[in-house]
């Protein structure tokens, strides 16, 4: 059985890392719910002076992280088998759902 979160997101911003423990930068596009209980993200890639969706195959990875947590569950950037993968930062109570956008 899914769970619907039902919630407002305040205007999407793109941030800058670096990815875990790597000293390779990334661009993400964050939301973040008014509440900041819920952030979605997806990889951004910078080319020629614009941004575009990080494609992995023909799809987009998305990730949400939902908590009350005060502090962690939030979109973090890492290396899985040499690939930037979103993951939701530690946090005892935090909820992950993946999504793939076409």
């Amino acid at each position: 059985m899914s769970q619907c979160i039902r919630t407002k997101l305040q205007e999407p911003k793109i941030v800058s890392g670096l990815v875990e423990e790597t000293s390779e930068v990334f661009y993400m596009l964050l939301a973040v719910s008014e509440d900041g209980k819920t952030k979605t993200a997806s990889i951004l890639t910078f080319k020629n002076d614009s941004f575009y969706f990080e494609r992995q195959e023909e799809f987009v990875n998305n990730v949400i992280c939902h908590s009350d947590c005060k502090d962690g569950c939030n979109p973090e950037v890492v290396m899985q088998n040499a690939i930037k993968s979103l993951v939701c930062s530690p946090c005892l109570e935090c909820q992950k759902y993946d999504t793939l956008l076409r």
